[in-house]
């Protein structure tokens, strides 16, 4: 068992079982550890709020949550993730405004981590740092894939709505019926 920040109990294997950290030592893991504090968070819960400069890495304890654009009062589910997934990883490289709501779909528990505090960490150990930007890397690049599937869908229903005209009213029939 390892301790985090604000003394709450891990299990190392918790830690090494998500994917940023999965190649780090005993020894570094400890040091994340140190640097980590848990929160609990209610069902419905806006964990991060589109817009804003997010401030943390959160790694997920316990339950779901869904990350949502919100397009005026419309939304679109882009992910949901669930226990010893991770979130806010932007973050931790820049100070640009979140591209998305994160919300919690259940009562959970997240470990979060300030992007300073993590900055400060990779700059003390070169092999944690190295090891960490290359699974960061490897995460940006599926969840990139991911969107992009979901943009493709999105421009083939678009696309079909505009060219033909048979789709179009059968769309706009099911669409509006009940509303």
């Amino acid at each position: 068992m390892i301790r985090t920040g604000k003394g709450a109990f891990m299990s190392i294997e918790f830690l090494r079982s998500v994917r940023l950290f999965n190649k780090l030592s005993d020894r570094q893991l400890n040091l994340v550890a140190a640097l980590l504090n848990e929160e609990e968070v209610k069902k419905d819960s806006v964990v991060i709020k589109e817009g804003e400069v997010g401030k943390y890495l959160y790694i997920i304890k316990r339950g779901n949550f869904k990350v949502v654009k919100q397009l005026g009062e419309d939304e679109i589910i882009l992910t949901e993730l669930g226990e010893k997934d991770f979130f806010g990883e932007l973050s931790l490289i820049d100070e640009y405004p979140t591209s998305a709501n994160v919300v919690a779909l259940e009562d959970g528990v997240v470990l979060k981590i300030k992007a300073d505090d993590f900055s400060a960490l990779t700059k003390i150990d070169s092999g944690l740092s190295a090891a960490i930007w290359e699974s960061l890397a490897r995460c940006l690049a599926d969840r990139v894939r991911k969107t992009s599937d979901i943009v493709k869908n999105y421009y083939g229903l678009s696309k079909a709505l505009c060219e033909n005209e048979e789709f179009r009213l059968l769309f706009a029939a099911w669409n509006f019926e009940g509303k």
